[in-house]
């Protein structure tokens, strides 16, 4: 999300930190909490700019950005197995009034219970985006 301002040069971009979800983390850490941050930076900033300004630290290796802020400590882009997010919490309970399914179609209703909570996941962080750039918005000018 950004506003050039041609006067100044620059441009004010949105950054959300969303560390991901405590099931998805390796042993022994916990996220940190979601994040967001509204700056103005140079018309010509990248992605990597706005990013390095929003964060307290990053690490990467020669190719890839490992952690932000400290997290994960040691992990770096490690390999998870498919496209399915890791989630194995239980079906929650309102399943037990529905009709009995075929083994395949509940593992079918757990993955899309899964995407479900991604989506709903990401969609309260674009929330948070929009509240945290209204209130800023709404300012007096100076």
């Amino acid at each position: 999300i950004t506003t050039a301002t041609p006067a100044a040069a620059v441009t004010r971009v949105a950054v959300v930190i969303d560390p991901g979800a405590g099931i998805d983390a390796p042993t022994g850490e916990q996220p940190g909490p979601i994040r967001t941050a509204c700056l103005s930076l140079p018309a010509k900033a990248t992605s990597a700019d706005a990013l390095k300004a929003a964060a307290r630290s990053l690490r990467k290796d020669a190719t890839v950005l490992c952690a932000i802020d400290g997290y994960p400590r040691t992990e770096c882009a490690p390999q998870i197995g498919g496209a399915t997010p890791s989630f194995t919490g239980a079906l929650p309970d309102d399943t037990t009034a529905a009709p009995a399914i075929a083994a395949g179609e509940l593992s079918e209703v757990q993955r899309l219970r899964r995407e479900l909570h991604r989506i709903t996941s990401e969609r309260d962080t674009l929330k948070q985006a929009i509240v945290f750039l209204a209130r800023d918005t709404q300012q007096p000018a100076a």
